[in-house]
C-alpha cells in the first residue's frame, strides 16, 4: 500500500485550528494512527477509549468517532503541566480552553474522489438522550491525507467538535454525509467503560 503523506500541511492546519496544545497533540496522533488503519465499524460495536465508551447505533456514513470527556482532558492537562513545569497562570489559561463537555474527534473517510471526505459536506449533531438538540454544525476543515490500495484511493479528514455544555449522562452524536445522503449515529457514555 503506497501512502502519500502531507505532514507539513496537516501540522499547519491543526496549529491554525487548535489553540489548546493538548487538543492539537491528540488530534495529530489520532489522525496519523487512524487514517491508515481505517476499518468499517459495525452496528452495536463498543469502542472504549480515554475512559469513555462509544457505541455505534447506525452506520452508513464512513466515520470513526473518539470522545474525550472534560475529566480526561483535565487529567491530560495536569500531567502535561507537571511534565513541562508550567506556572499557575499558564495552567489556569489552558484550563479555561478545555470545553466543559469534552470534545469529539470525527475521522471522515471517503473513497474515490477527494470531496467524499471533505468536512464541508458533512454536518454534526450532539443530542442528549431526551431528544433536545444541544447543537448542530457544519464541518469546516480540509481533506488532510489519502492513501492508495488495490481498491482505489481513500481520503481522510479530521473534524474536532467541542461541546460547551456539561455532559455527565450518555448522549447521542450524529454525523451526516450530505453529499452521499448517509448518516451514522453513536451513543457516547462519558467516563464510563462498558466493556473490560
Amino acid at each position: 500500500m503506497a501512502k502519500i503523506s502531507i505532514v507539513p500541511l496537516i501540522i499547519s492546519v491543526l496549529i491554525h485550528h487548535c489553540r489548546n496544545k493538548i487538543v492539537f497533540l491528540s488530534m495529530a496522533i489520532i489522525l496519523f494512527i487512524n487514517c491508515a488503519s481505517y476499518k468499517q465499524m459495525k452496528v452495536g460495536a463498543l469502542i472504549v477509549n480515554n475512559g469513555s465508551t462509544v457505541e455505534t447505533m447506525e452506520y452508513s456514513a464512513t466515520v470513526k468517532v473518539d470522545y474525550k470527556s472534560y475529566d480526561c482532558l483535565l487529567k491530560d492537562l495536569k500531567e502535561n503541566a507537571r511534565f513541562q513545569m508550567w506556572n499557575s497562570e499558564r495552567v489556569k489559561s489552558e484550563m479555561n480552553d478545555i470545553p466543559i463537555g469534552g470534545y469529539i474527534t470525527v475521522k471522515i473517510f471517503g473513497r474515490g474522489m477527494e470531496i467524499t471526505a471533505d468536512p464541508k459536506v458533512w454536518e454534526f449533531l450532539v443530542r442528549p438522550t431526551d431528544g433536545s438538540d444541544i447543537f448542530r454544525f457544519k464541518g469546516k476543515g480540509r481533506v488532510l491525507d489519502y492513501y492508495k490500495t488495490g481498491r482505489g484511493t481513500t481520503w481522510c479528514s479530521l473534524e474536532n467538535v467541542s461541546i460547551n455544555q456539561e455532559m455527565k449522562k450518555p448522549f447521542l452524536f450524529y454525523a451526516f454525509d450530505n453529499l452521499n445522503r448517509k448518516m451514522s449515529s453513536f451513543k457516547i457514555y462519558p467516563n464510563k467503560t462498558l466493556i473490560e
